[in-house]
C-alpha cells in the first residue's frame, strides 16, 4: 500500500509543474503517512485476536486521518478538472483565433488575386490599345509611303502597300503576295541571290542598305536601294 501511494505520486511529479497541485499531492502524502503507523498498529492488534471495543477507537482514530487524505484527493481531483476545463477552452479559443485568421487570409487571398486580376486586365487593356495605336500608325506609314514597301514571311511576298503594287503591279495582274522577292529582280550574272543578299544586309551593323536591279510594272530593269 505505500509502495504503491509512493509510485503514483512519483508518477505525478513528472507531469505537472503547477504549484497548487504539487501543494495538494505533498498534502495528501503527508497525511498518508501520518495513517500508516495507526494502520500498522491496527493490523498488530488484529493478530494479537485483540477485543473489538480495545481496536475500535485505533479504526476511528486511521478513519479521521484516511478521510483527511481522501478530501485532499477531491479537492486535487476538482483542481484538475478546473484546469483541464481552463485549458480546453483556451484551446478552443485558439482554434476559433485561428480559424479567424486563417478565414481572413484566405479573404485577403481572394481580395489580391482581384486586385491582381483587375491590375492585369487594366496593363492588357492599356497595352492592347497601344499595340492598336502603333498598328493604325504603321498601316498609315504602310499605306501612305512613297516607297514601295513589301513585307516577307520566309523569302515570300505576304504584303505590299500601293506604292509597290504601283511599281510592281504589272505582274500577276497587281497582285504580289505569294510571289518570291527574286521572282521581282533582275540581278546581274556575277550578282549572288538576292535572299543572301538580304541577310547579309540584315546582319551588317553598319546599315541594312544596297542598291539592286528589279524589273519595273513595264518588265524594264531599274536601279532601286533596298532597305
Amino acid at each position: 500500500y505505500p509502495a504503491r501511494i509512493d509510485a503514483a505520486y512519483q508518477r505525478f511529479r513528472q507531469f505537472t509543474t503547477d504549484p497548487v497541485e504539487i501543494e495538494l499531492a505533498e498534502k495528501f502524502m503527508n497525511e498518508a503517512r501520518m495513517g500508516l503507523p495507526l494502520l500498522n498498529e491496527f493490523v498488530a492488534q488484529l493478530m494479537t485476536k485483540q477485543h473489538p471495543d480495545q481496536i475500535r477507537p485505533l479504526i476511528q482514530q486511521a478513519f479521521e486521518t484516511q478521510k483527511l487524505g481522501l478530501e485532499t484527493l477531491l479537492t486535487l481531483q476538482d483542481h484538475l478538472q478546473n484546469q483541464s476545463i481552463r485549458l480546453t477552452q483556451e484551446a478552443v479559443a485558439r482554434y476559433e483565433r485561428t480559424r479567424l485568421l486563417v478565414v481572413w487570409l484566405a479573404a485577403l487571398a481572394v481580395v489580391l488575386l482581384l486586385g491582381i486580376s483587375m491590375i492585369m486586365a487594366v496593363l492588357l487593356e492599356q497595352h492592347s490599345a497601344e499595340l492598336d495605336r502603333e498598328h493604325l500608325k504603321f498601316k498609315a506609314l504602310f499605306e501612305t509611303s512613297r516607297d514601295a514597301v513589301l513585307i516577307l514571311t520566309d523569302d515570300t511576298i505576304s504584303e505590299y502597300n500601293p506604292r509597290a503594287r504601283e511599281w510592281f503591279g504589272g505582274r500577276s495582274r497587281g497582285k504580289l503576295a505569294g510571289l518570291r522577292f527574286e521572282d521581282l529582280s533582275s540581278p546581274q550574272p556575277e550578282d549572288p541571290p538576292i535572299t543572301e543578299r538580304l541577310r547579309a544586309a540584315m546582319a551588317s551593323a553598319a546599315g541594312a542598305t544596297f542598291e539592286w536591279m528589279f524589273r519595273d510594272q513595264r518588265g524594264e530593269p531599274q536601279h532601286v536601294e533596298v532597305t
